[in-house]
């Protein structure tokens, strides 16, 4: 106590926690509560971290005899790994070996590096004509040209927009759910990224209500991957400002410069071991210039996934024009997942 005293003047307010912790507020700089939260609001499941791929296939075809609607099975949190020590493929041969008839898509941890069944190709209209968009990719076959059922970074978006849209009052539940935890483990602010507008519509309630107990920045995302993102350029433009409150900062935008290092689609300033490719940008280098310059003169964040060094230095060098064209006083921009 005697080293707190020294500081104390007529003003300060002194409160004796008779032996209580204290602890500064957290700030959070990077929270996807929808992805976390919504998929059991809406009927789709998680599964175990490390899960071999018997134990999901046991538990994809245990949802599908509790679900015998014919309906999507979604699955969150496959991993890599534990298919490589099985020595098994993953991808549509094997989704379709032991569940043939309905559409399955199975998200793994990083959210960009997915797979699917026939079925639901078909659903989503993917096939071997499909082209690859230009911030993602399908796998193929490398002799045929056809879909092995493995989907990257941007390229799924057909998958998502197949699926049943989720309801505003999930998104509302799953937020005001995000920020009772959040709370009530000391965040006092938090920037929530990679939403659409519902989700921001979300927060917004939750704001109007009365119920957001902490102060929060809404990312906006760039893309149309996980969702669609309808109304982009009205938010970007000015509608953004509409959620502006004392606890709301709705001046953020989340892109995706690249994707991760296990799909080996992280941009990287020198190629990876296994492989004589450098990985993939998902924005041209003068589109990745041009947007965060005009976003920083509008005063908006830039969120960027830059995962490889090369999207960094990329980055780093949008940033450093736009300051030498808008001057050195626009918003802090980050650097996520590096």
């Amino acid at each position: 106590n005697h080293d707190v005293e020294v500081w104390a003047g007529s003003k300060t307010e002194i409160v004796d926690l008779e032996g209580g912790f204290a602890m500064p507020g957290i700030y959070d700089m990077h929270q996807h509560p929808d992805l976390a939260l919504v998929p059991d609001l809406v009927g789709q499941f998680n599964l175990p971290e490390m899960a071999a791929p018997e134990q999901i296939k046991q538990m994809v075809l245990d949802h599908a005899e509790e679900h015998p609607d014919g309906g999507w099975i979604v699955a969150h949190g496959w991993e890599v790994p534990p298919f490589m020590e099985a020595d098994i493929e993953p991808g549509m041969a094997w989704i379709d070996s032991f569940l043939p008839d309905r559409p399955v898509f199975l998200v793994d941890r990083s959210r960009v590096y997915n797979m699917f069944n026939a079925r639901a190709a078909e659903l989503a209209g993917i096939s071997r004509e499909t082209r690859d968009p230009r911030h993602g990719s399908f796998a193929r076959d490398a002799i045929t040209g056809d879909l092995t059922g493995l989907v990257i970074d941007g390229a799924q978006a057909p998958l998502w927009a197949a699926l049943p849209p989720v309801p505003q009052s999930v998104y509302e539940e799953a937020y005001g759910h995000a920020v009772k935890m959040l709370a009530a483990n000391g965040v006092v602010g938090v920037k929530f990224s990679h939403m659409n507008v519902s989700m921001i519509e979300a927060v917004h309630q939750l704001d109007e209500e009365g119920k957001l107990t902490l102060r929060c920045e809404t990312h906006l995302s760039w893309k149309d991957d996980i969702g669609p993102v309808p109304g982009r350029w009205d938010y970007i433009a000015g509608k953004r400002l509409m959620y502006r409150s004392e606890l709301v900062n709705p001046n953020g935008v989340k892109f995706h410069f690249d994707g991760v290092t296990n799909a080996r689609s992280a941009y990287m300033l020198q190629p990876y071991r296994d492989s004589d490719k450098r990985g993939t940008l998902n924005l041209r280098p003068t589109e990745i210039k041009d947007v965060v310059t005009y976003l920083d003169k509008v005063g908006v964040r830039v969120d960027a996934h830059c995962n490889g060094d090369g999207s960094v230095r990329l980055f780093l060098d949008a940033v450093e024009h736009a300051r030498r064209i808008n001057g050195p006083n626009g918003p802090r921009h980050q650097s996520t997942h590096t």
